[in-house]
């Protein structure tokens, strides 16, 4: 069981003092395990295992609540932790077995788990139906508060039928769900009946690592599950994980070798470029940055309005600036999320200053208005502040004044989950289908559409999209819906980041940037010294 702490104590992840030392041990030589693969495989025979693995993470988890969190910076260590029916697999995205072992829908409204046996939680509980059952009603009680409840609004109720088979009545036929519960951002698996209070800071799950102890905004540890359900994995015995949101003591401590590995901005990696001690990968991320735009500012609901900022948008700009040219535009789904997306170079994308300007005259504002905007502060690893201001400038050309408020990361989530805003810079990341992107933002009744954004046509294709089983008429149903949103500027979308990770030269098998960026092949890493 974990132990939030508020001082640091020797021996338990990295402080700060032991930052420029250099950490870990290497391990024993065993057998690999089963999944996931690395992408070069290594003979079993030479895989070291044990050892500690120094990671550099940007942000504070904030809670371990496996039902209500809200922040992206959870997703990577509640994975660590917790379980679920289902996952994607972090190479490929396709979904596949976890906590179940198979799914199958018996009816079109009737869904049928069968859980995986002999699997405990880290307290020595046996893992069973009752189990799942009570955090799938947990997460679905608006009690919770769980802002992506929603994904799970076809559920009716879920039952237990034995100690492993758990069956959910739907309202309608929803064919998504079991790509939903893969992504785990709020139905992670914790023993039934568990305090809440507890599990946000000593979270107890069936993942291959658990909580040791946590220092908020300093570090947290986990040690190896030994008796994690899929032989042989983990490799490591212990994630000491330090948060540090500065990438000049990141950058640092990779060069000391005091950290394993870390995200880095793309000036990072080109500073340390020449380290003979570290190696590079990159990739798209499944993350994307918006501006968004709240109806309660009343030029905003106007579409000539948006059109015309839409079309003062230089956004090669933007990611030069806020990202030092590392990032691509993209569209209301990131293009790499299967075949889902829309590639940069067919958004439609240009700056048109002159036809900017006549939108809003048309729209009332010749002379432009006044507004605020939410973002994260400067320097802020987001970069959230350098691409609102980068925008601000732009939008000077026809009569925008942008006052940017700068908000720390809890305000910032306060402002940005009640919708409290007239616009705001922010982001949104991988679900478990894309249509939990295009719900929450592009329907009525989305959760997160603080433009009041209503399109009838849209409506429709997010509804049949939302029933329809058949992947390619829904693939075809998801690029309408793009297409319309591209038209009308509900959101003003900016780009998703290639992000760049640095790692010393003996960590071994994670050679791959999943899309989604949550560090699941940590599980199959090992260090070779």
């Amino acid at each position: 069981m974990g132990k939030r702490s508020t001082r640091k104590r020797s021996g338990r992840g990295l402080t700060r003092r032991e930052l420029l030392k250099v950490a870990g041990a290497a391990g024993l030589t065993g057998l690999t395990g089963l999944w996931p693969a690395p992408v070069i495989a290594a003979p079993a025979a030479i895989i070291k295992r044990g050892g500690t693995f120094n990671l550099a993470e940007v942000n504070d988890p904030i809670s371990f609540d496996p039902h209500n969190r809200v922040n992206a910076s959870a997703t990577v260590l509640q994975r660590m932790v917790y379980q679920c029916f289902t996952r994607h697999n972090p190479r490929t995205m396709a979904v596949e077995p976890a906590l179940a072992t198979k799914w199958e829908y018996t009816k079109p409204t009737e869904l049928v788990w069968t859980l995986r046996q002999n699997v405990v939680f880290h307290n020595g509980q046996p893992f069973t139906a009752e189990d799942a059952k009570w955090n799938v009603d947990r997460a679905l009680d608006p009690r919770t508060g769980s802002p992506f409840a929603v994904w799970y609004e076809a559920v009716e109720k879920t039952e237990v039928v034995s100690r492993y088979v758990v069956k959910m009545t739907l309202k309608r036929p929803e064919p998504l769900l079991p790509g939903k519960f893969g992504a785990m951002r709020v139905v992670g698996f914790a023993p039934g009946g568990s305090d809440p209070r507890s599990l946000a800071s000593n979270p107890i799950g069936t993942g291959p690592y658990r909580l040791t102890e946590w220092v908020p905004n300093d570090h947290c540890t986990f040690a190896r599950n030994d008796r994690y359900w899929e032989r042989g994995v983990p490799y490591m015995d212990t994630l000491s994980v330090k948060f540090i949101t500065q990438e000049d003591t990141r950058i640092a401590g990779l060069r000391a070798g005091a950290i394993d590995f870390s995200i880095v901005s793309a000036d990072g990696a080109r500073r340390l470029a020449n380290s003979p001690n570290l190696k590079f990968i990159k990739g798209v991320h499944g993350v994307f940055t918006v501006i968004k735009l709240h109806q309660r500012f009343a030029p905003f609901r106007d579409r000539r309005v948006r059109q015309a900022m839409n079309l003062s948008i230089d956004r090669n700009e933007i990611i030069e600036k806020a990202l030092g040219g590392s990032g691509v535009p993209i569209g209301p789904v990131v293009h790499g999320w299967e075949d889902y997306g829309i590639p940069a170079d067919q958004l439609g994308f240009k700056v048109d200053i002159d036809r900017a300007r006549k939108l809003m005259a048309e729209a009332g504002y010749p002379n432009g208005f006044e507004v605020t905007a939410i973002s994260l502060p400067e320097g802020h690893p987001a970069a959230f502040f350098p691409s609102i201001a980068t925008a601000a400038e732009q939008w000077k050309r026809i009569g925008l004044t942008v006052r940017i408020q700068q908000f720390e990361l809890g305000a910032w989530l306060q402002r940005n989950n009640t919708l409290d805003y007239d616009m705001l810079i922010g982001n949104r990341g991988f679900r478990g289908d894309p249509i939990d992107v295009l719900f929450p933002h592009y329907h009525p009744k989305g959760s997160d559409n603080p433009l009041g954004y209503s399109n009838s046509q849209v409506q429709r294709w997010i509804e049949q999209a939302a029933m329809e089983p058949d992947r390619l008429k829904r693939k075809d149903m998801y690029l309408s819906i793009q297409r319309k949103v591209l038209e009308d500027v509900p959101w003003l979308l900016l780009w998703a980041p290639i992000e760049n990770y640095a790692m010393q030269r003996y960590v071994m098998g994670y050679d791959h940037v999943p899309f989604d960026s949550f560090k699941d092949p940590l599980w199959t890493t090992w260090l070779d010294k």
